[in-house]
């Protein structure tokens, strides 16, 4: 039912949507086609992430983390410990509320912690997911990969809808 109201209906394999969605993003960045003002005003891809993955905050920069309102299930004080972007126009690692430029790629280093966007670990993570590469897992043809992502690309906004025929 859905593919009779799509525009377009991509069949893939059989539990390989992820791998087909990785394709997506990457097709998306190898091609500069992001919309770097959306993410940077309506997602978190300027959070600084760790080696050990975990998201930079600030008591990591030495900053005491606060005590807030207790939670209501402990009774315990909750914590309070912003997570942290690089602000260019600062020159310096903020909270993320309080950035007026994050830095959305390229931030290797705060206060001698390695660090990187989550902007540059998405695109690190789906880099291998290159159209030959999802064709093999998904069964969709590379072209027809590269052809529906410039279609999202050129027409935005658009929606992907998924479905399972069960």
């Amino acid at each position: 039912m859905t593919a009779a109201k799509a525009d377009q209906y991509i069949p893939i394999k059989a539990t390989t949507d992820a791998a087909l969605a990785m394709g997506i993003i990457n097709e998306i960045f190898a091609n500069g086609w992001e919309d770097v003002d959306f993410l940077c005003d309506h997602t978190e891809a300027a959070l600084l992430i760790k080696e050990d993955g975990s998201l930079l905050k600030m008591s990591d920069l030495g900053v005491e983390a606060a005590k807030g309102e207790p939670d209501p299930t402990t009774g315990e004080p909750t914590i309070i410990d912003p997570y942290v972007v690089w602000d260019e126009d600062a020159n310096k690692a903020v909270v993320l509320d309080e950035a007026k430029k994050p830095a959305m790629t390229g931030v290797a280093d705060v206060n001698g912690i390695a660090v990187k966007t989550t902007l540059d670990n998405l695109k690190a993570t789906v880099a291998e997911y290159t159209p030959e590469k999802v064709e093999e897992i998904t069964w969709v043809p590379a072209t027809k990969l590269e052809e529906a992502v410039r279609l999202l690309a050129d027409n935005a906004p658009s929606t992907l809808v998924t479905s399972s025929a069960g």
